[in-house]
């Protein structure tokens, strides 16, 4: 088997286990550890691999021939989603602190179920991040959009924030080299709110241009796209005075539950990080048995 057709493979299985056909352009975009190649090469080397059918334009396992039908209605559903929280979104992004926001893991994409909830990764000023969450906490909560217990649908997951200064460090999050997850939740972060232009900024990396040499900053989804007006500037100007960013992490230092205290630390090894440039507060770590599924799936179809 060819380094491409491997890369081919180790792609596809990738995607299947989120059940996600993908088109040849995104085949070839996506594509792990791609050696040089063109996407007519791609096309015609997948073309020819015994494992894999073309079916409406998505390409997959031949085993797996409903996967077409799921892509559609999971971008239908995602529409939905979207265009039903979109209004609770445009209000964040004229809080205090807000530069830009981005939808990340599978709502980027366009691959949720109907019991999926709507993650944000928020970029907030320099020196603000404690601010800034704590503002867009709270009007999520009082407008009752926040995950709760047993009801996460159509939630919006205000788990992660960045500042530009904690962009770069977003692959320091890597578990290992091989950490796909993590390479695909950067590649795939999509504009919402993004007047500064952080979507180059958050792609361009090192590690990431080695497994995903033919990747590209996503661009504002035509559906997807909150523009920055003359209000942004009032409430961001008049927002300046609220940052009180020591006083602000104190509180939510003092408040915030014990486990994910116990749980940060350091970048590389903590599942929640807790620091002033990044902030990520899932509990629940999937990359290892992950890993070990597409592992597994390579395995099978090699």
């Amino acid at each position: 088997m060819s380094p491409l057709e491997h890369s081919i493979l180790e792609t596809i299985a990738y995607f299947d286990l989120f059940d996600y056909p993908l088109t040849y352009p995104e085949l070839y975009r996506y594509l792990w550890r791609s050696p040089q190649t063109t996407l007519a090469e791609v096309i015609q080397t997948t073309k020819q691999l015994e494992q894999v059918i073309e079916q409406d334009g998505f390409v997959m396992f031949k085993n797996r021939p409903t996967l077409a039908t799921i892509r559609k209605q999971r971008y239908i559903e995602s529409e939905l989603k979207f265009n039903k929280r979109r209004w609770y979104i445009w209000l964040l992004t004229l809080l205090p602190g807000v530069e830009a926001i981005f939808l990340v893991n599978t709502f980027s994409y366009h691959n949720v179920r109907a019991e999926s909830d709507i993650d944000l990764l928020i970029i907030s000023q320099p020196r603000a991040i404690w601010a800034t969450r704590f503002y867009t906490t709270v009007v999520a909560k009082l407008l009752r959009v926040r995950p709760r217990p047993n009801k996460s649908q159509d939630a919006l997951c205000l788990s992660f924030y960045a500042t530009p200064q904690g962009l770069p460090k977003l692959t320091d999050l890597q578990r290992h080299p091989n950490d796909a997850m993590e390479a695909y939740w950067i590649a795939q972060a999509m504009p919402v709110y993004d007047p500064l232009h952080y979507a180059q900024q958050i792609v361009n990396s090192k590690w990431l241009h080695t497994v995903l040499p033919n990747n590209q900053p996503v661009v504002e989804h035509m559906n997807r796209s909150i523009q920055h007006t003359w209000l942004h500037r009032c409430c961001h100007t008049l927002g300046n005075l609220l940052l009180w960013n020591r006083f602000l992490k104190t509180i939510q230092l003092w408040i915030m539950p014990k486990q994910l205290k116990q749980l940060s630390g350091p970048l590389k090894t903590s599942i929640v990080v807790l620091n002033d440039e990044l902030l990520k507060f899932h509990t629940r770590d999937p990359r290892t048995e992950l890993l070990e599924k597409w592992t597994a799936s390579i395995q099978r179809y090699s």
